[in-house]
């Protein structure tokens, strides 16, 4: 496990792709913060470098068939990312699990091609249902709060 953190000795992806196939419990908050940390380092729009992206691959495929919180965390913080990159592996097979339902409803927001589509199917089952209601409210109630903050910069831009 030390081994994930020395990403020199094979590279970090190949290591947390061994970790996920071992399926190493004690692997996985170190498979999160890697990955997390790839996340937080991701420009909101240009593709990520190839390691990146194959660690995130790598992560997901080691974090999506046991759905702790931490993974959730994760997966969620994928999915409401500016980048279509970010959450490209996670999209390609993606763990069903209501928690996500919040960030699915995001990405079927964004309208990004293939994403949307993904997305779109991957919500069908939940439409109706009490989670999918209180997260659609609520990126509901997000939008108009941004609409709303919108306005207000552009009334303070006129008045200046």
């Amino acid at each position: 496990m030390r081994w994930l953190a020395e990403s020199h000795v094979v590279g970090t992806a190949a290591l947390v792709a061994e970790a996920g196939w071992r399926q190493l419990a004690r692997a996985r908050p170190t498979i999160v913060r890697l990955a997390g940390q790839v996340v937080a380092s991701a420009p909101p729009r240009a593709d990520l470098l190839e390691p990146h992206a194959r660690l995130l691959a790598a992560a997901v495929a080691a974090l999506r068939d046991a759905l702790d919180a931490p993974a959730i965390v994760l997966f969620d913080r994928m999915l409401r990312h500016p980048n279509p990159s970010v959450k490209w592996a996670l999209l390609k097979h993606p763990p069903h699990d209501e928690r996500l339902v919040g960030g699915m409803l995001h990405v079927l927001g964004e309208r990004w091609g293939w994403q949307e589509a993904v997305a779109r199917a991957w919500l069908e089952p939940y439409a109706g249902m009490p989670i999918y209601e209180t997260e659609r409210l609520r990126a509901a109630g997000s939008a108009l709060q941004t609409d709303d903050r919108e306005a207000d910069l552009e009334d303070d831009a006129a008045t200046n």
